[in-house]
């Protein structure tokens, strides 16, 4: 290995003497470390002053040593990694750069599971985006024992961030950013962490899901939506509660009736009639004279089985931007993530030493869908006519202050739950209130104009106001 090459001295009679002086140091410091050896050397041109290595963050090139100060970063041009003391290596934008390895668990698999494909979407788009970044990904990590291992060979390995994509792994995420505190964690979830290495990113899509109960409400006859919820967690009830009230400015008399996988997805066999829970669940709600299904599963079981059900019955489809397939004239639209603008900034903000001041960072819908965490688009057959334009003018109030407006705007009644101390009283945000910070993260009560059948086995049975199960996060 060989250290980067140096000007020549300049003589007294071409430079200024305080031109000496600004090079005497670095000079002096590499003299220094080539008498120790070129490894030495490396390793101080590196590490020896945090404000001048390679990979410091810097203003100007003084502030570099052996290097410039290149997108307020030390670095220094190349050709190969020859050119660059280890362990920077040569990127693709011909720069000596410090990689940065991030390892990224999957609970799921990419194939099979929308909401794991838009992550591994996310963490390529991230890599066309950032050139000295390294990433490895591991999938199906469900369970707690399979995440903590392949969290702890990722760092044996060398790894200096790990990203959790699911809120599944919460709990693993946490247990090792306290084993592990030189080493950063991101999880994918809503409830801030609470060490200083560890934080959570999210996205406001209940915003996005604002838009689809809108658009659901335009093309329904019934005035009857179906929502197949997953797991009861504050994010998903925020889901399904915006869905709600997006349906309702549409069409006041709309009502939402649930059903509950109490999952992600189908952990059972199938039925005798070989049928997930997925689509048995949407079956009900179709025969139940709901028009417009909405799910929060990470699959597009519900999609594809409203398409084959024979019926005029529309789907929203969810996580994917092509979870309406374009020969699927059923598929109304799709809330979708977006997660490689989020990662791109997340990422190249450690790479510049820059870790977030706040423990959840959640962005929220934004005009331009390429730079937008969350999204709402309409189906190929739905995307022109008046009602494109009235997405594009409710995009438009929810993308101001800074994407962080809210569809939870009173007058607006729960169905019993907002305040659990009044045993079932229902309660209400007054005209122009907004729930506080606090209640949207942990909201788990229903708005008005959610329903469920009495008897869940007979579609005719009487509707009474639907209940957040006490289970998951939103459990006692």
């Amino acid at each position: 290995m060989r250290p980067p090459p140096t000007s020549p001295r300049p003589t007294p009679e071409r430079a200024p003497k305080a031109s000496l002086s600004r090079w005497r140091a670095p000079l002096l410091l590499l003299a220094a470390a080539l008498a120790l050896g070129p490894t030495t050397a490396c390793h101080l041109l590196l590490d020896g002053d945090p404000a001048a290595g390679i990979g410091a963050p810097c203003e100007e090139d003084t502030d570099c040593q052996a290097s410039r100060c290149i997108d307020e970063v030390c670095a220094s041009p190349c050709t190969t990694s020859d050119d660059c003391p280890a362990p920077a290596t040569c990127t693709s934008a011909a720069l000596c750069q410090l990689p940065l390895r991030v390892g990224f668990v999957h609970a799921g698999e990419p194939a099979s599971e929308q909401w794991t494909q838009a992550h591994e979407t996310g963490r390529e788009d991230a890599l066309l985006d950032l050139p000295y970044l390294v990433t490895e990904a591991a999938y199906g990590k469900l369970l707690a024992a399979d995440a903590a291992s392949a969290i702890d060979d990722l760092i044996a390995r060398g790894f200096h961030l790990i990203v959790a994509t699911s809120p599944t792994l919460r709990d693993v995420a946490a247990l090792k950013a306290l084993e592990h505190p030189e080493t950063k964690f991101l999880t994918c979830d809503a409830a801030p962490p609470t060490t200083g290495n560890h934080v959570a990113y999210h996205g406001r899509m209940y915003q996005a899901a604002y838009l689809a109960g809108y658009a659901a409400a335009r093309r329904s006859t019934t005035h009857r939506l179906g929502m197949l919820g997953s797991l009861p967690t504050p994010a998903v009830v925020r889901y399904i509660n915006a869905f709600t009230t997006g349906a309702r400015r549409a069409s006041p008399d709309t009502t939402v009736e649930i059903r509950w996988l109490g999952f992600w997805h189908d952990t059972l066999p199938p039925d005798p009639q070989g049928r997930t829970q997925e689509r048995v669940l949407t079956e009900a709600l179709l025969a139940s004279g709901c028009d417009v299904i909405a799910h929060q599963t990470d699959n597009g079981i519900p999609v594809t089985t409203v398409a084959n059900a024979g019926t005029t019955a529309k789907a929203i489809g969810n996580n994917t931007e092509d979870a309406c397939p374009p020969d699927a004239p059923s598929c109304l639209g799709t809330t979708f993530w977006r997660w490689g603008p989020l990662y791109t900034r997340l990422l190249d903000g450690v790479h510049r030493s820059r870790w977030p001041s706040a423990s959840l960072v959640e962005p929220g819908m934004l005009l331009n869908p390429q730079s937008s965490t969350v999204n709402f688009a309409l189906g190929p057959a739905f995307d022109a006519g008046e009602l494109a334009l009235e997405i594009s003018a409710l995009l438009e109030e929810l993308s101001a202050e800074n994407g962080e407006a809210t569809p939870f705007i009173g007058p607006l009644c729960s169905t019993g739950q907002r305040d659990p101390g009044k045993d079932g009283t229902p309660d209400c945000l007054a005209a122009g209130e907004a729930p506080s910070a606090g209640e949207l993260q942990t909201m788990c009560w229903f708005v008005e104009g959610l329903v469920e059948r009495e008897d869940p086995d007979d579609p005719s049975s009487p509707d009474r106001p639907a209940l957040v199960p006490s289970r998951g996060d939103c459990g006692p």
